[in-house]
């Protein structure tokens, strides 16, 4: 991984793991899988929601939109757990 990407992969994950906190989700829980892209957020139990991020997405695009993105997703993905 090169250091432009791990740089922006460790502020796109601090900006995740705030907005979990404002959102209640403990930060601790959120999983981050740097040498794939991906992030796992909590769901219910045992069960985590997985996205993963293409390389050019973390590279040039706003780490605030990209977290914006990840928690609607998440979010339209535990609604409709919920509702069956």
């Amino acid at each position: 991984m090169s250091d432009e990407l791990h740089a922006r992969w460790t502020a796109l994950m601090t900006a995740i793991r705030n907005r979990a906190a404002a959102s209640g989700i403990e930060p601790g829980a959120i999983e981050d899988h740097e040498h794939d892209l991906k992030v796992s957020l909590p769901l219910e139990g045992n069960e985590y929601f997985l996205h993963t991020f293409k390389k050019s997405e973390v590279l040039h695009n706003d780490t605030a939109a990209l977290t914006s993105k990840l928690y609607a997703d998440y979010e339209a993905h535990r609604s409709r757990a919920a509702t069956g």
